[in-house]
């Protein structure tokens, strides 16, 4: 009874997230996949209980569910304070990997709207080191050098931008 109750959970919530009856305008994301998640967990542990249909077996599965909730309460409450605000869930990312592109920008927006200019300034740089065909970190270096006032010109030309300005 508990196994077809997860399954018939997960069917509607899968349904509902795949874009296959409801269009809610989101691509498919691992966000999204959390509550289907859920319901083949409770297919699992349904199953587990009806295999091990003794008391000492009902006991076991009830401890291993107890723990497993246990753990993944920690690493929830662990990464609460990665969505403390943008700025933290950017570092918090970008600890995760290094390289994104659009972590490094919006990092690098939000040091250079603090007047942080020297890190924005890296930021900026380490994206186009990244990504050099995108247009965003070399505006947003040349914004920041000229509020530091220096002389220095950003890498030159733009890459995406000389390859526009050629084809129009």
């Amino acid at each position: 009874m508990v196994a077809a109750f997860g399954l018939a959970a997960f069917l509607a919530f899968w349904l509902v997230v795949s874009n296959l009856v409801v269009l809610f305008g989101s691509i498919m994301a691992p966000r999204l996949l959390a509550l289907p998640a859920w319901g083949l967990c409770v297919a699992a542990i349904g199953a587990l209980v009806q295999k091990r249909a003794g008391a000492a077996g009902r006991r076991g599965v009830s401890v291993l569910l107890l723990v497993a909730a246990l753990a993944c309460a920690a690493r929830t409450w662990a990464r609460c304070a990665d969505w403390r605000d943008d700025e933290a869930l950017l570092r918090s990312a970008l600890r995760v990997v290094p390289r994104n592109a659009k972590m490094l920008s919006n990092l690098a927006a939000i040091r250079a709207s603090q007047g942080r200019l020297d890190e924005a300034e890296e930021l900026a740089r380490r994206e186009i080191d990244v990504r050099p065909e995108r247009d965003q970190p070399y505006l947003l270096l040349a914004s920041v050098l000229q509020k530091r006032g220096r002389g220095e010109q950003p890498p030159s030309p733009c890459p995406a931008a000389a390859r526009r300005r050629t084809a129009s």
